[in-house]
């Protein structure tokens, strides 16, 4: 009865401790995976892109002089925000939380030794070119989005007038 009992008891913690371990495996790789990526310097030049597309957008604006000190003073409050919004510190544990909770111990084993290889590091270094060359590509693909979103608007505010001047029935 009492070796029964052992028996039963073990074989249900057994599956608990494998998936603890396999948990821990799977944290320790997608840690070593963040380390290989880099994410960060991505993090980083986003931070970099908003404090660009900030400047350029305060400088388009017709500020008048008695107010630029104190948007001046508001612009750094907001990068101030955003970059402690995207410390490294403080995502870091999430990237590597999300990376072991969405791959299974032997993809990440897959990726790391893709991304340890020549071919991997390739791809790694040159992603923030294809990402502006991308980037770049959408704008060209979408740039009669505005115009074409303008006419959109203008054919249902035309129906809708179309309809409010109909007789109800």
């Amino acid at each position: 009865m009492i070796l029964s009992r052992i028996i039963l008891v073990t074989a249900l913690l057994l599956p608990s401790a494998a998936t603890a371990a396999d948990q821990d495996n799977r944290k320790a790789l997608a840690e070593e995976l963040v380390s290989i990526m880099q994410p960060e310097k991505m993090v980083n030049q986003t931070m970099e892109q908003v404090s660009a597309v900030m400047k350029q957008q305060m400088q388009s604006m017709d500020i008048p002089a008695s107010m630029k000190a104190e948007t001046d003073r508001m612009a750094q409050e907001m990068m101030a925000y955003v970059k402690e919004k995207l410390d490294w510190s403080k995502l870091k544990p999430q990237y590597v939380d999300m990376y072991a909770d969405v791959f299974t111990e032997d993809e990440l084993r897959q990726v790391v030794t893709f991304y340890k290889s020549p071919g991997g590091q390739a791809f790694l270094n040159k992603t923030p070119q294809l990402m502006q060359r991308s980037m770049a590509m959408m704008q060209g693909v979408l740039s009669d989005l505005p115009q074409r979103m303008q006419e959109m608007a203008q054919k249902i505010k035309k129906d809708a007038e179309a309809t409010r001047d109909q007789p109800k029935q």
